[in-house]
């Protein structure tokens, strides 16, 4: 490690350890009292700092008390030789035994210590630069070396003269980040491969799916059905054909079925010339029409109608799940109507329903490996 200081001046360099036994300034010793028994009770006076300072510095006449508090002092011994400093510690473990003291611990120069020691030397050789002050300064074979008032020019040198820097075609700059990559290349070339090899599978198989599709901008529409809403020919007549020849449980036929249309009065289809070959429940009245409808609401499939044809006011009902029950029935009202009010004979108002056609999905298709070629991308 270097101790440096500004404008990047070299201070000193070593080890921690060299540093430490070259510019350190010894042991320091930290004494704690005991504080824990009150003072009433202790059989034996406590130790004081002046009493344990007189006590090292017969032993190490340098030493100074560098930190005080209620519980404890620092003592710095300014000595480095190992006999003194046992000689020092022999006494604190007499003071020890004898309860004057609480232990004391023992800590070698810290490399804080020798850094502000550094600095403040530097400092004062700065300040007293015009006198030709000395200071200190590490070799590099961790041994130190006076720095004399001779040597006071070298501490503020000159700042460096730089060479200017040549300049690089842009050219050159990628010619030689492409000589780097292809160094690295050397050595680790599966991977960028694989990555090449994983994108052109991507890109090349939906082709080969797509490859008997013709390219054409023509709209195309999916093919869509026409239901018609005559009621012999529609979808609820055919359910009612159906449930009125399927047998109960005990062999007897569906005569009021849920999905056979209720017509009221009973003979209100008679109008129409062509006969209506759909089973029906037929009902007296509107009010056996209502009564029908509420009592069955929850389980009628179709729905129904009554019609008035001397005042021509008509009422229809219909289960809304299917949308082709509500424009049957309507369509039913309809042709009734019309009859009664001296239609020509035969004609019958045969509606259809067919839904708008949607849009065919082929560019679905193709849009599925479209996805595929970003996905790979994405994970490359």
């Amino acid at each position: 490690m270097a101790v440096l200081a500004a404008p990047g001046k070299l201070l000193a360099e070593g080890s921690p350890v060299s540093l430490k036994s070259s510019l350190g300034e010894g042991y320091t010793i930290v004494v704690q009292f005991d504080q824990d028994q009150p003072e009433a009770e202790k059989s034996v006076t406590p130790a004081t700092h002046d009493d344990l300072l007189a006590t090292i510095q017969q032993h190490a006449p340098e030493a100074t008390v560098t930190n005080l508090t209620l519980h404890s002092v620092t003592f710095a011994l300014k000595v480095k030789d190992p006999n003194i400093v046992k000689q020092i510690l022999v006494g604190l473990e007499q003071e020890e035994s004898n309860g004057r003291i609480g232990g004391y611990e023992v800590n070698s120069t810290s490399l804080e210590d020798i850094f502000l020691d550094l600095m403040g030397k530097d400092r004062e050789l700065h300040e007293s630069d015009d006198q030709g002050s000395a200071s200190e300064k590490l070799d590099g074979d961790d041994s130190p070396a006076l720095v004399g008032s001779a040597d006071t020019a070298n501490l503020h040198p000159t700042p460096l003269d730089l060479t200017p820097a040549r300049p690089t075609s842009l050219l050159y700059q990628s010619l030689t980040i492409f000589y780097k990559r292809l160094l690295i290349l050397r050595r680790s070339w599966l991977s960028p491969l694989l990555a090449v090899i994983v994108a052109c599978c991507g890109a090349c198989i939906p082709l080969f799916f797509m490859n008997d599709r013709v390219s054409t901008c023509a709209i195309t529409f999916r093919p869509t059905r026409i239901s018609p809403l005559w009621l012999p020919l529609s979808r609820v007549g055919t359910l009612a054909r159906v449930a009125s020849t399927s047998p109960l449980s005990n062999g007897q036929p569906i005569n009021d079925g849920d999905v056979i249309p209720r017509v009221a009065p009973p003979d209100v289809l008679d109008v129409l010339d062509q006969a209506v070959s759909v089973p029906t429940v037929k009902l007296a009245d509107e009010s056996s029409f209502m009564q029908n409808i509420e009592q069955n609401v929850r389980n009628l499939t179709t729905g129904g109608v009554w019609i008035d044809t001397s005042s021509r006011q008509a009422l229809f009902a219909y289960e809304a799940t299917d949308t082709l029950n509500g424009p049957t029935m309507l369509n039913l009202v309809s042709n009734v109507l019309y009859s009664a009010v001296g239609r020509a004979d035969s004609e019958i108002i045969f509606a259809n329903y067919m839904a708008f056609p949607l849009r065919g999905g082929q560019g679905f298709t193709a849009l599925k490996w479209v996805s595929l070629v970003y996905s790979n991308i994405s994970d490359i």
